[in-house]
């Protein structure tokens, strides 16, 4: 997705309660940074029963 092309730019995502910050990983390259998010097996199990 290109969103911007250039200039300061800011996104505010909304997390599921439960997420580690501590568990975040992520990586920038080439201009897009990569968030890799562990989701709790609760919180997929919840989804999963809806």
């Amino acid at each position: 997705m290109n969103e911007r092309y250039y200039g300061r730019f800011e996104r505010v995502l909304q997390f599921p309660q439960g997420i580690n910050e501590s568990e975040i990983q992520k990586r920038y390259n080439n201009g897009i940074l990569e968030l890799t998010i562990p989701v709790p097996i609760q919180n997929i199990k919840d989804r999963e029963a809806s």
